[in-house]
């Protein structure tokens, strides 16, 4: 970080650092690439927003799915502001055992935040709006706290609205991502 010839850092970490690395990197004045999440808490996100703000330094969060061909074919088709639209996205992502660090809630954040925000990131930029609401729902009758089985409801800005249904025990032989539009 005290290298004058750096200027871009990529944080691709586990989780629980993302937010922290960030922040070190934005007040040493060094552009950022943090894969995603960029903060698993609030209040870390909160603490990135405010290093943000006190530089130049760009800050760079790794979604992906935007950047896909067939993703700028739907954008194009929508265009920048597309008024009301409805979306529904489907991660059919398979199990991954408990044990792994991503279900860990302090290191990984859960699937949800680790992997579903792809979608969140990528219905937000097809309504071309900002989210306002989000409700979850998660399946079974008392879910765990890093469920991976959920429906994500969301209400965006301009009245648009989005379903992202995240699930870990969807069929192999179903897709293993959908999007409707």
């Amino acid at each position: 970080l005290n290298d004058p010839q750096v200027g871009l850092v990529m944080v691709i970490t586990r989780h629980n650092l993302h937010a922290e690395m960030a922040i070190e990197c934005l007040l040493a004045e060094k552009n950022v690439f943090v894969e995603k999440p960029l903060a698993l808490t609030i209040s870390d996100f909160e603490r990135v927003r405010q290093a943000y703000g006190k530089g130049k330094s760009s800050l760079t969060v790794g979604f992906n799915r935007r950047f896909s061909p067939h993703i700028q074919a739907i954008k194009k088709a929508l265009g920048d502001k597309p008024g009301p639209i409805n979306l529904i996205g489907t991660m059919n992502a398979g199990a991954i055992p408990p044990g792994v660090w991503v279900h860990d809630m302090k290191i990984g954040g859960g699937r949800i935040i680790g992997e579903a925000c792809h979608y969140l990131d990528l219905m937000a930029y097809l309504a071309g709006s900002p989210i306002e609401a989000v409700c979850m729902n998660a399946l079974g009758p008392v879910p765990q706290v890093n469920t991976d089985n959920a429906s994500i409801v969301l209400r965006f800005a301009n009245g648009s609205n989005g379903v992202v249904n995240y699930f870990a025990n969807g069929h192999k032989g179903y897709a293993k991502e959908r999007l409707e539009v």
